[in-house]
């Protein structure tokens, strides 16, 4: 992989990040990169993984070093957010762990491979009670949308391969919002603190065997496979109402809920109930289709260089879209 430093970086900045990424601090030394999955990399599409790892070391990978700024700055938030490590003092009594490996073996066509994770934060209480936290730098327009269901599967995949799953789990998702002001924080339905925590459902363990089970056979039988429109999306299914077949036509993205927060469409049956709520004459040519923004492709996929879709899209990353 080639770092490149298109958009003038402080030198000291610049040779940090090629510093950190040639040294692969996120693999750890007893997991085997080429054949072990993080958790990260396991719900992701098998295409970008595969590609990362086909040309690694060739010249023809180029990330530019702007590309990474967001997941330091992530990361160091996520240090400051992070506390000690400390053990119950009393039979029963209260414990936590931070930056927790979880780890489990599995078997796939009698090949043994693991999958890895870390976990940020973990809370004892007592024997049988065990709640886990993963943070999670956001935009305060996340306040108003559900937990994604990716940060859902996440946590409940840490649970189970950390062997909690015979406890009582409670799993929360740390927001920390980057673009917070207390000058907004009196607006309706605004945090009124920089940080917010979010429950999330706990998944029968069958489900997340079953949602492993199927991640895992993707990845080892199509690694390769051309990613989805949904993939391409964020892993989101949206849809947008468009007015007219015309070129540069309008279109309607978002809607007002009841408490007057826009929403993204998520299902054609919201679509159609919105369309039926124009006037008469806008219906004559509305139709609803799919949302193809390929937002990961253009602005988070790493492999964009050596992806033949983003190359024959012409996609190119830029830091500016952050």
């Amino acid at each position: 992989m080639k770092i490149t430093n298109n958009h003038d970086l402080p030198k000291h900045i610049y040779d940090d990040i090629v510093a950190k990424e040639n040294s692969n601090p996120y693999i750890n030394n007893s997991f085997n990169k080429d054949t072990d999955f993080r958790v990260t990399e396991l719900m992701d599409a098998p295409l970008p993984i595969t590609l990362a790892k086909k040309y690694k070391d060739s010249d023809e990978y180029i990330v530019d070093a702007s590309y990474f700024l967001p997941m330091y700055i992530g990361t160091g938030i996520h240090k400051h957010f992070e506390g000690h490590s400390f053990r119950a003092t009393k039979p029963n009594g209260n414990a936590a762990v931070f930056e927790h490996h979880v780890s489990k073996d599995f078997v796939f066509d009698d090949k043994e491979f693991a999958i890895h994770g870390t976990a940020d934060e973990i809370q004892f209480s007592g024997k049988d009670n065990v709640i886990l936290i993963d943070n999670k730098t956001a935009f305060t327009g996340s306040v108003y949308k559900p937990v994604d269901n990716r940060y859902i599967l996440q946590v409940n995949m840490y649970l189970y391969l950390g062997k909690f799953r015979d406890m009582n789990c409670r799993g929360f998702i740390r927001y920390i919002y980057k673009d917070w002001a207390a000058i907004r924080s009196f607006a309706a339905g605004y945090p009124i603190c920089m940080i917010n925590e979010r429950e999330v459902d706990i998944m029968p363990v069958q489900e997340v065997r079953d949602y492993i089970e199927n991640q895992v056979r993707d990845h080892k039988e199509s690694p390769e496979r051309p990613c989805t429109q949904t993939e391409r999306n964020l892993g989101r299914k949206t849809f947008k109402i468009f007015l007219s077949s015309k070129p540069n036509k309008a279109k309607i993205a978002t809607y007002a809920d009841e408490n007057g927060i826009r929403k993204e469409i998520d299902t054609y049956e919201k679509a159609a109930e919105l369309m039926q709520g124009l006037p008469e004459k806008a219906r004559g040519e509305a139709y609803i289709k799919e949302s193809t923004d390929d937002l990961r492709c253009k602005m988070y996929c790493k492999v964009q260089s050596i992806c033949p879709y983003a190359k024959e899209k012409g996609y190119q990353f830029s830091p500016y879209v952050y």
